[in-house]
């Protein structure tokens, strides 16, 4: 019939009136999307946290403002039918197999992922992670501002951890955010996690301080 079929978190959207922060990857995609929201709220910052994480988008859409931001968890299934979506800021936060009794192979699934980036502009930020090989493959060709993070190196621009510190760089502006060690979500994982987090709160306009508090205040969902 030609009818043209859209997805719930494609719909509501549409509608937001808020700028979309959009988390995805094989896993975290929970604790960095809910990280994100408190340090948002740490700030003061209106922010409405719903997708995948369990609150259908479209149940809080009215509730979103211009001046505010919707952190959003999607989901590979979620992806997969964007037509239109497109996050201000994206997150990829890491990749490995899975969902394989849903795809018919591992390419299938990552380009799944690939989607929620695919209408991004010059204008937008993708942050994905520099450590892992299949994601820094899977971005090639986009046309956003990438930023990335990692626990192996120093970066341009970005987020990293020495001498215990977490560190971050955007627009040649470094600045200490927090000792490692203070950070109370634990495990080399929730590091990688935490460093996203800054990235996407700190590309949202959360200044070091909030962010610092909610990175001692979190303690995982």
């Amino acid at each position: 019939k030609a009818i043209s079929i859209y997805s719930e978190l494609e719909m509501a959207a549409q509608m937001l009136q808020s700028p979309i922060i959009a988390i995805t990857g094989s896993n975290g995609k929970t604790t960095t999307t809910t990280l994100i929201g408190e340090m948002c709220k740490h700030a003061k910052i209106s922010v409405l946290v719903a997708g995948n994480i369990g609150t259908p988008l479209s149940d809080v859409v009215e509730s979103s403002v211009p001046d505010g931001w919707t952190v959003l968890e999607v989901s590979s299934f979620q992806a997969e039918g964007m037509k239109e979506f497109k996050p201000k800021i994206g997150l990829l936060l890491n990749l490995s197999p899975d969902h394989m009794d849903r795809y018919p192979s591992v390419k299938e699934y990552y380009q799944a992922k690939r989607k929620m980036f695919a209408r991004q502009t010059h204008d937008d930020f993708l942050i994905y992670n520099a450590d892992d090989r299949e994601v820094v493959k899977l971005i090639e060709g986009l046309s956003s501002i990438k930023v990335a993070f990692s626990l192996n190196k120093e970066l341009n621009e970005g987020a990293w951890v020495k001498n215990e510190k977490v560190i971050c760089r955007i627009e040649n502006q470094s600045e200490e955010i927090i000792q490692a060690s203070e950070i109370a979500i634990r495990g080399r994982h929730n590091l990688y996690n935490a460093l996203a987090a800054v990235l996407a709160a700190r590309l949202a306009g959360v200044d070091a301080a909030a962010i610092r508090e909610a990175l001692r205040d979190f303690k995982g969902v």
